[in-house]
């Protein structure tokens, strides 16, 4: 069993000392995220993968930055879509999360095999069909870390960007090394692929 020599408040400074806006460090498998501003601890952060227990807070989430995303919430198709995609991905052991000390759900990538990829070339590249970052949680590198961990898979990754997205999604994919792939000919929005290297 791992032990680990630093304190919370220790892991702090010494990430302030390195004027890092986060510090991540691994405990038993389990990512927890320490976001720091000067010496104080603004927020840990426990990240892992999403089960179908979690298919509430997700969705709670998911109402709270609708229109971030964007989703029009007041149109029952477009709710039956969503709830759909979350259960999908919930139960697809793809989906991380990032969950604060009160057990909210304040980050999470939904994703799960590519459906094209699977069905037509049998492959394992994986889709983040969309992101849904708490606000208080915004550019505080939840994002970051919650991709970092499906890349850790070494799988082709294929990432949906909205148009009219207000997380700033695209940019933040491109800094994390994906390239744009195509723009939906019906005008839905974007997609980018990142290639593991091999």
């Amino acid at each position: 069993m791992f032990q680990c020599q630093w304190t919370t408040n220790s892991l702090a400074k010494r990430a302030a000392d390195h004027d890092a806006p986060n510090f991540a460090c691994d405990f038993h498998g389990t990512l927890i995220l320490i976001n720091v501003k000067g010496d104080s601890i603004v927020g840990e952060l426990t990240q892992r993968m999403a089960t179908l227990a979690d298919m509430r807070a997700i969705w709670g989430l998911v109402r709270q930055v609708a229109d971030n995303i964007p989703a029009d919430l007041a149109n029952e198709a477009v709710q039956e879509n969503i709830l759909t995609e979350i259960m999908a991905c919930c139960t697809s052991g793809l989906t991380p999360i990032a969950v604060a000390k009160d057990k909210s759900v304040v980050g999470a990538l939904l994703a799960r095999r590519d459906t094209f990829d699977w069905g037509f070339l049998n492959g394992n590249a994986i889709h983040i069909s969309f992101a849904a970052i708490a606000p208080e949680q915004n550019d505080q590198g939840v994002f970051a870390a919650l991709i970092s961990d499906i890349k850790e898979r070494q799988a082709t990754l294929f990432a949906s960007v909205k148009n009219g997205d207000r997380f700033g999604i695209a940019d933040q994919l491109q800094k994390l090394g994906f390239a744009h792939e195509c723009t939906a000919a019906n005008g839905w929005g974007d997609l980018y692929k990142w290639l593991p290297l091999h």
